[in-house]
């Protein structure tokens, strides 16, 4: 839940992706622009589709939102929002004047992501 007035953060709710956390190794960018494997790799993916849920929803107000260092396959340019533990974040602020909370369901091996009044 988003309460009336808060500010989202990614990070705030997953915290550090971790083997312990059932995080499993995935590719990730590195900084210098290469490709690796990390634990939390794909986490991009739940950011970029949660940012695009808060664009359809004109009164929230992003407050932190980073593209990607390349080009990715999974959305269109100046569309993503890349992630990275300490670093990067997705913040979103409730102005609302309702609280809201994000509904995500997992639909033909596809997250879907709603922004839901409560």
């Amino acid at each position: 839940m988003v309460k009336k007035g808060e500010t989202f953060s990614l990070w705030n709710v997953l915290g550090c992706p971790t083997k312990e956390k059932g995080y499993r190794k995935a590719k990730t960018f590195t900084s210098t622009g290469g490709i690796t494997k990390s634990y939390g790799g794909g986490i991009c993916q739940v950011s970029t589709t949660i940012y695009n849920a808060v664009l359809e929803v004109e009164e929230l107000d992003i407050k932190e939102r980073h593209e990607h260092s390349r080009d990715v396959v999974y959305i269109k340019d100046g569309k993503d929002a890349a992630v990275s533990y300490k670093s990067a974040d997705l913040k979103f602020k409730n102005t609302l004047d309702y609280d809201i909370k994000i509904e995500a369901k997992l639909e033909n091996n596809k997250v879907k992501i709603a922004i839901v009044r409560i």
